[in-house]
């Protein structure tokens, strides 16, 4: 008799986004300057790329903040969450933030 291999869930976690301490933040009328003292580089981030930056306090999970960007700016969920994660890319590859 061949039996079912057991499987086990795995529990993830979603990733929390979390700026790199590095990264100093500078408001610039609606938008936002981003610094990273490693490299001398500077970002600006539009509004809602401030506000995005402004909610990855290690607690929040890409989701969740896309839930607040989209009653922000009165978007649908799943355009807002691609948007999020488009967000947090961008930022990853330039080194200015992690996700725990």
């Amino acid at each position: 008799m061949v039996g079912r291999a057991k499987t086990s869930k795995i529990k993830t976690h979603p990733a929390r986004p979390t700026p790199c301490r590095d990264v100093s933040a500078y408001p610039l009328d609606d938008n936002l300057v981003l610094c990273d003292s490693r490299t001398g580089q500077v970002f600006e981030l539009n509004e809602s790329g401030a506000l995005i930056w402004a909610m990855f306090d290690g607690r929040r999970t890409n989701r969740q903040v896309a839930r607040m960007v989209a009653t922000r700016f009165k978007i649908d969920n799943e355009q807002a969450h691609a948007d999020v994660e488009a967000v947090v890319a961008d930022l990853e590859r330039a080194g200015l933030l992690t996700q725990r």
